[in-house]
C-alpha cells in the first residue's frame, strides 16, 4: 500500500506541470493571432486604398475624355457653321455678279434700242418731208456724235465686263482654295476621329483590366472570409478544451484534498483506500485521454499556424499583384498624358486654322470693299447714263433700287463677316479656356500622383465602390454607343453635303454653259442689229435721194406732173422692200421689248423667291429656284431669239 502511494504521488506534479504549461501556450497563440489579423487588415486597407485611387484616376480620365469629346463636337460644329457661311457668301457674290451682268446687258440693249428708234423716227420724218438739208446735216452730226459716245460707252462697258470676269476668276480661285482648306479640315477631323476611337479602345481595355482586378479581389475576399470562419471555429474549439482542462484541474485539486483527509484519518484508510485507488485509476485513465486530446489539439493548432502562414503568403502575393497592377495603371496614365499632349497639339493646330480662317475673312472683307468701290463706279457711270438717257427714268429708278438692294446685300455681308469675326474670337477664348482647364487637370493629376503613395486606407467600402464603378462603366458604354450613333449621323450628313455640292457644281456648269449660249446669242443679235442699221442707212440714203428728186421736180412746170407721179411710183416700188425690212425691225424691237418685260418679271419673281428663301432660311432652295428660273429665262430667250 505504501508503494502505491509513492508511485502515485510523483505523478501529480508532472500532471500539474503540463497543465500549467497549456494555458501559457493558449495565451501565446492568442497573442500571435492578434498581430496576424492586424497585418491582414493593414494589407487589405492598402489594397482598398490603391483600388480607390485607381478608380478616382479612372473617373478623372473618363471625365477628361468626355470633355475632350465635347470640345471636338463644338469645334466641328463651328467648322461646319463657317463652311456654311462661306458657301452662302460665295453664292451671294455669284448672285450679285449675275445681277450686275444682267444690268449691264440691259443698259446696252436699251441704248441700242434707243439708237435704232432714233434712226427709225428720223427715217419716218424724212419720209414725211419735214426735214431739211441743214437739219439733216445737224442730225447726222448728232447721230455720229451719239454713236461715237455710245461706242465709247460700249468699250468702257466691255472693259468693265472684262474686269468683272477677272474678278469672277479670282473669286473662283478663292472658292477653290477655301474648298481645299475645307478638305484639309476634313482630313484633320478624320484623324481626330481615329484618335478618339483609339482612346475609346484604350478606355475599354482599361475597363476590362479593372473588371479582372475586381474579380480577383472578390475571390481573395471570399477565400479570406472562409479562412476567417475556419479560424473562428478552431478558436471556439480551443476555448472549449481550455474549459475542460480547468475542470480537470479542479477535480485534481479536490482529489488531493481527499488524499490529505485519508492521511489524517488512518482508521478509515482501509475502507476508503480501494475507493481512492479506483478513483485514481479512473482519473489516470481520464488524464491519459485528456493528454491525448491535448496532443491532438496541439497538432490542430500547428495546422492552424501553417494555414495562417499560407494565408500570409497569399496576402503578400495579392499585394504584389496589386502593386503590379498599380504599375500598369501608372504606365497607362503616362500613355494617357502623352495622348493629352497630342490633343493639345491638335488644339493648337485648330487655333492656327481658325486664325487662317480669320485671315480669309479679312481678305473677303477687303474684296467686299473693292466690290463697293466698283459699285460706286457703276453708280457714277449710271449717273452719267442718266444725264444722257433722260427719257429712261423709270428704268433708272429700277437700277437705283437694284443698286440699293446690292448695297443692302453688301451691308448684310459686312455684318455677317463681323459676326464671323466675333465667333472666331469666341472660339479662341473657348480654346484658351479649354487649355486652362487642361492645365488644371494636369495639376490635379500631379497632385493625385503625389498623394497616391499616401492614400492607402479603408477596404470596407469596396463593394459600394465596385458597384459604382460598374454603373459608371455601363454609363460609359452607353455614352460610347451614343457617340457612335452621332458619328454615323455626322458621316451621313457629310455624305449628303458632298452629294449636294456635286449637284451644285453640276448646276453651276450648266448655268455657265447657258451663260455662254446667251452671250453667243447676244453677239448674234448685235450682228443682226448692225446689219439692220446698215440697211436703215441705205434706206435713208434712198429716201434722201427721192426727197431731193421730189424737191427738184416741184420747181418745174405742172406739165411734168404725170412724169413725177410715175417717177414717185417707181421710187415707192424701189423703197417697198426696205420699208418691209424696217417694219420687220420694228416688230423685232416690239418682240424684244416684250422679252425684256418678261425678263423683268422673271427677275422680280427671282427676288421674291430670294426674299421667301431668306425668310425660311433655306439656302439650298434659293439656289435651286434661282438656277431653274435662270434656265427657264435662258430657254425663253433662246426661243424668242430663234
Amino acid at each position: 500500500m505504501a508503494k502505491k502511494k509513492v508511485t502515485h504521488q510523483p505523478k501529480d506534479p508532472k500532471q500539474e506541470a503540463p497543465q500549467a504549461q497549456h494555458p501559457d501556450h493558449g495565451a501565446n497563440r492568442v497573442s500571435e493571432a492578434t498581430p496576424a489579423a492586424t497585418i491582414r487588415m493593414a494589407a487589405m486597407d492598402d489594397s482598398s486604398d490603391k483600388l480607390q485611387s485607381l478608380k478616382s484616376l479612372n473617373s478623372r480620365l473618363l471625365k477628361e475624355t468626355y470633355e475632350r469629346r465635347q470640345q471636338m463636337d463644338s469645334l466641328v460644329q463651328a467648322k461646319e457653321a463657317l463652311e456654311a457661311e462661306l458657301n452662302r457668301k460665295s453664292q451671294e457674290k455669284k448672285g450679285l455678279e449675275t445681277e450686275l451682268t444682267r444690268a449691264s446687258e440691259k443698259s446696252v440693249g436699251l441704248e441700242l434700242e434707243k439708237g435704232v428708234l432714233r434712226v427709225f423716227v428720223e427715217t419716218q420724218m424724212a419720209q414725211m418731208g419735214v426735214g431739211f438739208d441743214g437739219w439733216e446735216r445737224e442730225k447726222k452730226v448728232e447721230i455720229e456724235r451719239v454713236r461715237s459716245e455710245k461706242e465709247v460707252e460700249i468699250v468702257s462697258l466691255k472693259w468693265e465686263v472684262s474686269k468683272l470676269m477677272g474678278s469672277l476668276e479670282n473669286e473662283r480661285d478663292k472658292v477653290s482654295r477655301v474648298c481645299r482648306e475645307r478638305d484639309d479640315l476634313r482630313k484633320d477631323f478624320e484623324g481626330l476621329v481615329m484618335e478618339a476611337n483609339g482612346l475609346k479602345e484604350k478606355v475599354v481595355e482599361s475597363e476590362k483590366r479593372e473588371r479582372l482586378v475586381k474579380e480577383e479581389v472578390e475571390k481573395l475576399k471570399g477565400e479570406f472570409k472562409g479562412l476567417m470562419e475556419v479560424r473562428v471555429e478552431r478558436e471556439r474549439a480551443l476555448e472549449a478544451l481550455k474549459k475542460e482542462k480547468v475542470l480537470a484541474e479542479r477535480k485534481l485539486v479536490e482529489s488531493e484534498k481527499l488524499t490529505g483527509d485519508t492521511r489524517s484519518k488512518t482508521e478509515q484508510i482501509a475502507r476508503e483506500k480501494n475507493e481512492i485507488l479506483r478513483e485514481n485509476s479512473e482519473l489516470e485513465v481520464q488524464i491519459g485521454v485528456l493528454e491525448k486530446e491535448v496532443g491532438q489539439k496541439n497538432e490542430v493548432v500547428l495546422d492552424l499556424r501553417r494555414e495562417v502562414e499560407l494565408l500570409r503568403t497569399k496576402i503578400l502575393e495579392s499585394d504584389k499583384f496589386i502593386e503590379e497592377n498599380m504599375k500598369e495603371m501608372e504606365m497607362e496614365i503616362k500613355s494617357l498624358k502623352e495622348e493629352k499632349e497630342e490633343n493639345q497639339q491638335n488644339i493648337e493646330k485648330f487655333r492656327l486654322k481658325s486664325y487662317e480662317v480669320g485671315v480669309a475673312l479679312k481678305v473677303a472683307n477687303m474684296e467686299i470693299n473693292d466690290k463697293e468701290i466698283r459699285i460706286e463706279e457703276l453708280v457714277r457711270t449710271k449717273n452719267e447714263i442718266e444725264e444722257v438717257n433722260v427719257g429712261q427714268e423709270s428704268e433708272i429708278l429700277k437700277l437705283h433700287n437694284e443698286v440699293g438692294e446690292l448695297r443692302d446685300a453688301l451691308f448684310a455681308l459686312r455684318t455677317s463677316c463681323r459676326d464671323e469675326e466675333e465667333k472666331n474670337k469666341q472660339l479662341l477664348s473657348e480654346v484658351s479656356n479649354h487649355n486652362d482647364a487642361l492645365d488644371r487637370a494636369t495639376l490635379q493629376k500631379e497632385e493625385a500622383q503625389r498623394g497616391f503613395d499616401e492614400e492607402r486606407k479603408n477596404v470596407e467600402n469596396l463593394k459600394l465602390v465596385i458597384s459604382e464603378g460598374e454603373r459608371r462603366i455601363e454609363e460609359i458604354i452607353k455614352e460610347s454607343q451614343i457617340l457612335r450613333g452621332e458619328h454615323e449621323k455626322l458621316l451621313d450628313k457629310t455624305k449628303a453635303t458632298e452629294s449636294r455640292l456635286e449637284s451644285l457644281v453640276k448646276e453651276r456648269d450648266t448655268a455657265q454653259k447657258s451663260l455662254l449660249e446667251v452671250q453667243s446669242r447676244m453677239e448674234e443679235w448685235k450682228a443682226k442689229v448692225e446689219s439692220a442699221g446698215i440697211n436703215s442707212q441705205r434706206a435713208l440714203a434712198m429716201l434722201k435721194k427721192t426727197a431731193a428728186m421730189v424737191s427738184s421736180q416741184s420747181e418745174q412746170c405742172a406739165d411734168g406732173k404725170k412724169e413725177v407721179l410715175i417717177h414717185e411710183r417707181k421710187l415707192e416700188e424701189e423703197v417697198q422692200p426696205y420699208v418691209a425690212e424696217l417694219e420687220a425691225i420694228h416688230t423685232a424691237f416690239k418682240s424684244k421689248e416684250k422679252m425684256v418685260e418678261d425678263m423683268k418679271q422673271q427677275v422680280e419673281d427671282l427676288k421674291r423667291s430670294a426674299a421667301e428663301a431668306r425668310k425660311q432660311k433655306s439656302f439650298w432652295t434659293l439656289i435651286t429656284s434661282a438656277t431653274t428660273i435662270f434656265a427657264a429665262a435662258s430657254v425663253a430667250y433662246a426661243a424668242k431669239g430663234r
